[in-house]
């Protein structure tokens, strides 16, 4: 919960097992338009870190995402202040269960392409060794994208079918965000459609772009501590 003059006050977002950080966004409204983007509930002077994953159908496959704190050191959220937040004050509320050792979970990772010009664009230098659950490409004139492992496609969608799919999904529809073109493997509510990275020798992304200019993107991995 905060009270610091307005969500833009809050600049960045790190959570850190061990003091490593495997969950980054760079402002708060980045981090409000993913959990938008899986139908969790928000209010105005709130920003939740959803470790569990309660848009999966299976309740066992919701709860294992969540962060098990009995063999870890330490456990961090770092919030990051504008210089004009005013009078700003920050608390923090967790929801436990009984404790258990810590396993996979999701790691959220930051990624930025410069595009020199328009057309199909290839981003291939996406770390692999975790399953990737979602990668969302902050570009607000992608038409067409292409997921390809070992020169394999095993994703492709144009954005109008692919925001179809992101809506029937079930037992959660997905709520696409603006200016982003969502591949999301669990619209099925489970795990099991997360892409297996590790032994993968070329990972490619191929978004079709209106115009040059950059693409963000923010890639959601399943994996242990380090894994990506």
């Amino acid at each position: 919960e905060h009270s610091v003059g307005g969500a833009a006050k809050i600049e960045r977002i790190e959570a850190l097992i061990n003091g490593k950080v495997f969950q980054t966004f760079d402002t708060a409204s980045e981090l409000r338009a993913l959990n938008s983007h899986y139908g969790r509930a928000q209010a105005d002077n709130m920003i939740c870190l959803h470790f569990d994953r309660p848009e999966l159908r299976q309740l066992n496959d919701a709860k294992s995402f969540g962060i098990g704190t009995l063999n870890i050191q330490t456990f961090h959220i770092r919030v990051k202040l504008s210089a004009t937040a005013t009078s700003p004050s920050l608390t923090a509320t967790a929801s436990v269960s009984a404790p258990r050792p810590l396993g996979n979970i999701t790691i959220i990772r930051k990624f930025h392409k410069a595009n020199a010009q328009a057309g199909l664009v290839d981003i291939d230098n996406i770390p692999t060794g975790a399953r990737i659950l979602a990668v969302h490409l902050n570009k607000s004139d992608i038409t067409h994208c292409e997921l390809k492992v070992n020169n394999a496609t095993y994703f492709e969608s144009s954005k109008a079918l692919n925001d179809l799919v992101l809506a029937q999904a079930r037992p959660v529809a997905r709520a696409p965000m603006a200016n982003y073109y969502s591949i999301d493997l669990t619209v099925q509510g489970t795990p099991a459609g997360a892409l297996v990275t590790e032994g993968v020798q070329d990972l490619r992304i191929k978004p079709t772009i209106a115009t040059a200019g950059s693409t963000d993107m923010i890639v959601e991995y399943w994996g242990k501590l380090g894994s990506a």
